[in-house]
């Protein structure tokens, strides 16, 4: 009986069929050709990708945003060997990826520091947070932390925890009591508000080498 007899007896079309009948054979021979067809299907997929680029954007957010969860639960049941092929991708492409880090900021300079405007608080967190990783000190509870760029950025009235008096919003900045050039840690207990004048003035010093007590 042919592939389209069984599909007038079945009502299902006999290409699918023949598929499900044939189907090692079909990865076989598909194997075969991307073998032997590598650059012609390089080329190819790179022709379609840069032909259909907007449409292929809209279709990838629709797929993150109705995958979600999924996408989650494969990151956090795979996050050992996520993490290794990143860290080994990077070394691998560190000059591409730096090249396109600094074409990435030289176009869009004026929306990154928008973003950085609008998102003081979390900038500063992540900024002492590379500070803190790269000196080597222990990071402490991270919402706790946050807790603390939340205050020095928002809250109404905020004391400088060296001079002792009233910051205005705009002028305040977070400081490791104990720097991290000298062994601070960057954790709640080491991290103060302090006023523009008095950090500046600080530095890298400890608190009573300016002659200020906490």
């Amino acid at each position: 009986m042919t592939y389209a007899a069984i599909g007038t007896a079945t009502g299902v079309p006999w290409h699918k069929i023949y598929r499900v009948l044939n189907a090692e054979k079909i990865r076989i021979s598909s194997a075969k050709y991307r073998a032997t067809h590598k650059e012609k299907i390089r080329t190819n997929n790179a022709e379609y990708r840069a032909s259909h680029i907007e449409e292929l954007r809209e279709k990838n957010k629709r797929y993150c945003v109705e995958h979600a969860d999924k996408r989650h639960a494969y990151r956090m049941a795979h996050k050992e060997e996520i993490d290794a092929y990143n860290a080994a991708y990077h070394i691998e492409h560190l000059d591409s990826l730096r090249a396109y880090g600094k074409e990435y900021e030289k176009a869009h300079k004026e929306s990154r520091a928008e973003y950085t405007k609008e998102h003081l608080v979390e900038h500063a967190a992540r900024q002492n947070l590379r500070r803190a990783v790269l000196a080597g000190a222990t990071v402490g509870n991270l919402a706790e932390i946050k807790e603390i760029y939340r205050i020095s950025k928002e809250e109404p009235r905020v004391r400088c925890y060296l001079c002792g008096e009233l910051i205005p919003i705009g002028h305040r900045h977070v400081d490791h009591i104990v720097p991290l050039s000298k062994g601070g840690k960057h954790r709640p207990s080491n991290l103060a508000v302090a006023c523009d004048v008095c950090n500046l003035s600080k530095h890298t010093k400890m608190p009573g080498d300016i002659g200020l007590l906490l």
